[in-house]
């Protein structure tokens, strides 16, 4: 943006860039479709087989169930967004 902003990047040449990084957006939101998972389990699968190579069959399978499963665990008893939800949460009465 900066480059087109100051004249150094020809109109062709930033409508192709930013038609690529629209290309490349779809295909990640495609991605969860092709890999059988929520976008929130392909985060968390993402953040447990990255940076390694590309993973297959039995152990791709592994991978995904283990994301669906520390998912599934978060939500319910780790990432509890309304106090009112938590049984240990207290009404403090001012002294």
């Amino acid at each position: 943006m900066e480059n087109y902003n100051s004249g150094s990047s020809n109109e062709e040449e930033y409508f192709r860039q930013l038609t690529e990084f629209f290309r490349d957006l779809e295909e990640e939101d495609r991605r969860h479709i092709r890999e059988n998972l929520s976008r929130e389990e392909l985060a968390l699968f993402d953040i447990l087989t990255r940076p390694q190579p590309k993973l297959t069959g039995k152990t791709g399978t592994t991978s995904k169930n283990a994301a669906k499963e520390l998912l599934e665990t978060l939500k319910e008893n780790k990432l509890v967004l309304d106090w009112r939800k938590k049984t240990r949460t207290k009404r403090r009465c001012p002294s």
